[in-house]
């Protein structure tokens, strides 16, 4: 009887945020449908939020066992894929409510992703995964593709393609979408024909790469504490001697993420500043550039302000760590502005290290509310803003 309450109000509540949606629907409405009383719901459930989440739980685990149901029994890695596709379509095509809340409610909360719900959302995470690395191991997946990003356009596509279902009602059903789907996906990560050899050559050539990208992803999505060696070489299908092969330890292996786009950074700003320019033009290329560079790779960003801005050991890891790239990036900051002085542009009065201090200090505040509340939408969008603010706090002489 208490099951049956209980799934009374989750049922209630299913139907009225799909319709509703979560910020305009009332725990007393809920309350109504469900034939029960506002007390009666938080018998069962802390608050709105936790009815909400637990709303995907039954439904997903359901998911998950009739998927391994159809997928039992079939033998290589790409029919899997394709069953994969057509049964995530036919699901959601047959369950509108859960597909609305999954894309319009859990999708987009924050909360959602450390709640115990999402622990089903990453086993079929998983099940992608596994079917990924199986086809690179038969020899039908590119073995040097990125697995984790080949994940993010599988199922970036099957939500997509559900959105305009809900919204626009197109396609009319899902399933007729699936064939197309599959050869759109694979023909993304099918293996390339011809020598095998050159394929392995450029599998080693880039393996320190795809090392990288891995840790990269998984330490911005799970934290670095939450994140293990073995969790990078069982998505990579390495074993874990040959991470060790490339880099110390994790540690290592979190402080060389941003070398390699510190220096590309540094090449970059040699090659296109150049000292016949003026100060003022130089500085705005290089406040630009790195908006840029934290625009294009947010894994990079919650990294770079979670991980390493509050690890003591980063700062203090020897000439050759990656901090040492940072100190010369920033060091070419000092000079653009000691150029500006000299060329009477920009104050002789300013204290350089402070400002470079108010530069990526605000930077990283800007980022910080981007990556925690999405806002601002585009980091770009408040470049010319900055840029004008720093130029006001500098400039001998500012119109």
């Amino acid at each position: 009887m208490e099951i049956d309450k209980k799934n009374i109000i989750l049922n209630a509540a299913s139907t009225i945020f799909a319709y509703k949606g979560y910020e305009r629907t009332k725990i007393s409405e809920i309350a109504e449908a469900a034939g029960v009383t506002d007390s009666t719901i938080y018998k069962y459930f802390e608050g709105k939020e936790h009815l909400l989440f637990s709303i995907p739980v039954e439904k997903t685990d359901f998911f998950l066992e009739n998927l391994k149901e159809h997928l039992s029994g079939i033998k290589n890695s790409q029919d899997k894929l394709r069953k994969l596709i057509w049964h995530y379509l036919y699901f959601h095509q047959n369950n509108k409510e859960y597909a609305t809340i999954v894309l319009f409610e859990l999708r987009p909360n924050r909360g959602f992703y450390r709640s115990q719900a999402y622990e089903s959302f990453k086993k079929y995470n998983r099940i992608v995964i596994d079917i990924i690395r199986e086809g690179q191991k038969e020899g039908a997946f590119r073995r040097n593709s990125n697995i984790p990003l080949f994940r993010n356009l599988i199922f970036g596509s099957l939500d997509h393609t559900i959105l305009g279902w809900l919204l626009f009602q197109k396609p009319k059903t899902l399933i007729d979408q699936a064939d197309g789907l599959f050869e759109l996906l694979y023909s993304a990560i099918k293996a390339e024909d011809g020598n095998p050899r050159k394929e392995e050559a450029d599998w080693i050539f880039d393996k320190r790469r795809a090392i990288l990208k891995v840790a990269e992803s998984l330490f911005a999505e799970k934290g670095f504490r939450n994140s293990t060696i073995s969790d990078i070489s069982e998505i990579l299908g390495i074993g874990e001697a040959t991470i060790y092969e490339y880099f110390q330890n994790k540690e290592d292996l979190l402080f060389n993420i941003p070398k390699e786009r510190t220096e590309s950074l540094i090449h970059l700003l040699n090659a296109n500043i150049q000292t016949k320019n003026e100060a003022e033009n130089e500085f705005r290329k290089f406040v630009w550039q790195y908006l840029s560079l934290f625009q294009n790779n947010k894994n990079y960003v919650s990294i770079l302000l979670f991980e390493l801005r509050p690890n003591r050991t980063f700062y203090s890891s020897g000439t050759t760590s990656s901090y040492e790239s940072f100190r010369k990036y920033s060091n070419i900051l000092i000079e653009i502005i000691k150029r500006g002085q000299k060329e009477g542009t920009f104050k002789k009065e300013v204290n350089n290290y402070l400002l470079r201090n108010a530069i990526f200090g605000s930077i990283d505040h800007t980022a910080l509310t981007w990556i925690l509340f999405g806002k601002p939408n585009n980091l770009l969008d408040q470049g010319h803003e900055l840029v004008e603010l720093y130029l006001r706090a500098i400039k001998s002489s500012y119109p």
